[in-house]
Formats: C-alpha cells, structure tokens, sequence
C-alpha cells in the first residue's frame, strides 16, 4: 500500500524528495537569519551608522596598546569568555569618548560572539557524543 501511494505522490511530484528539500531550505534561511544577527548587518540607517563607526574606533585602536584612558588590556577583569577583557577594555574607551554603541556591536569586534559560538559547538558535540553510548 505504501509503495502506491509513494508512486501516487512520485507522479504529482511530491514525493519525499520535495519534503525534505522545503525542510532543508527552512533551515537554511534560519542560519542565515541567525548569521545576520550576529554579525549585526542588519538594523536601520542609524545603527548601521553607529555600529560602522564603532567597527572604525576598532580597527584605529585595536594594536594590543593602550585604550585612551591610558590603560591595557590586561588591566580589565577576564570574564566568561577569553575575549571578555577586550570588550570592557573597548567599553571603558567608548564610554570615555561619548561614542555610542550597542551591545552586538561590541561582542562583534571585541570576538565574544566567537568564544559563545566555540562554546556552544562544543556543548552540542558533547551532547552527540553521549547520545551514543
């Protein structure tokens, strides 16, 4: 009975091949609606305006030397994240400044949305990894 109705469905084209490319491309445009996110491409002219001038005191700034208040990287606390003192270092410099920002913006340049994502894929590969046994 099966084997008809799969035959029923293969003629009108939609068989399970149709299914599983309509999942496929769900999940596919969740990731890209996700990498979007996270990498802050998204928003109205405005933010996009800030978040393009934060990324530009970045790049001027970011040598390994001091911010300007005159302090090094290594004199901000560490947080969860192997970058955390990086974005309070780059934190305490904007605020310093009066320039604004957001909080995408700065876990973006300061790499914490990296050491989130790290984390995470190792979470899930431990999760696999049990499912095993």
């Amino acid at each position: 009975m099966s084997g008809a109705v799969s035959f029923v469905l293969g003629l009108l084209g939609l068989g399970a091949a149709a299914g599983v490319s309509a999942v496929q491309d769900a999940g596919i445009n969740k990731k890209k609606d996700q990498v979007a996110g996270i990498h802050c491409w998204e928003g109205d002219t405005e933010t996009l305006q800030m978040r393009r001038r934060v990324r530009d005191e970045w790049m001027s700034l970011h040598g390994g030397g001091p911010n300007c208040l005159g302090k090094w990287p290594s004199e901000y606390p560490t947080g969860r994240y192997m970058h955390s003192k990086y974005r309070y270092w780059f934190k305490a410099h904007l605020d310093a400044k009066g320039i604004p920002y957001d909080d995408e913006i700065l876990d973006e340049v300061s790499h914490v949305n990296g050491d989130r994502n790290s984390i995470a894929l190792m979470y899930s590969a431990g999760k696999k990894r049990h499912s095993w046994f």
